[in-house]
């Protein structure tokens, strides 16, 4: 019986765990771990260590770059100036439209 219980409370934690996994980027930034919601429940990107990223990681990351910033958290992208930041965007979303225009084609 009691092996029961601790399986039981094992998934419990488990599930608890996948369901932050899907809900939360877990961040490390220069002002330590901060956790910034996601935009769309999934398990990709649930870490990352950006202290020393550059434009061109957080373009390899566009999931993480939009929660950042649609939750307040931008400055701790490390770019000088928000209008850097609002400018990859930018970029992101066309590319976003690009794709998906080749894709109804």
């Amino acid at each position: 019986m009691r092996r029961l219980l601790l399986f039981f409370c094992g998934m419990l934690v488990g599930g608890g765990l996948v369901c932050f996994g899907f809900n939360y980027h877990v961040v490390y930034s220069s002002q330590g771990l901060v956790l910034v919601p996601k935009a769309q429940p999934a398990l990709n990107e649930l870490y990352a260590d950006i202290r020393t990223w550059k434009p061109a990681d957080w373009q390899n990351h566009p999931g993480l770059a939009r929660s950042m910033v649609a939750n307040g958290r931008s400055e701790l992208m490390g770019m000088p100036g928000t209008e850097s930041v609002h400018d990859l965007l930018r970029k992101f979303s066309n590319a976003e439209k690009a794709d998906d225009e080749l894709q109804l084609k």
